[in-house]
């Protein structure tokens, strides 16, 4: 079995970034799947907790820090294009 891959998924709390959390949570074999959001209210009202959250500004190069040395690939949205930096 590989061993899954950690994606960080920015704007989690998000219409979309929700959703692709939620989709790459719902395979834990596949993906260890985190998110970051501004928000851990909005987080605990989408997942009903804030496991597997890192909160901050992605503008702020210190609110990245901690979450951005942890996943092999970050997903992210800029202007409503999805990118993927591996």
């Amino acid at each position: 079995m590989a061993t899954p891959l950690k994606v960080l998924v920015t704007g989690a709390t998000g219409r979309t970034g929700s959703l692709v959390l939620q989709k790459l949570q719902a395979l834990p074999e596949k993906f260890i799947a985190k998110g970051f959001g501004r928000s851990p209210e909005k987080a605990t009202e989408i997942f009903g907790n804030t496991d597997n959250f890192y909160f901050g500004s992605i503008l702020n190069p210190t609110d990245l820090e901690v979450a951005i040395t942890l996943p092999a690939m970050t997903i992210y949205q800029v202007k409503g294009k999805w990118l993927e930096v591996a």
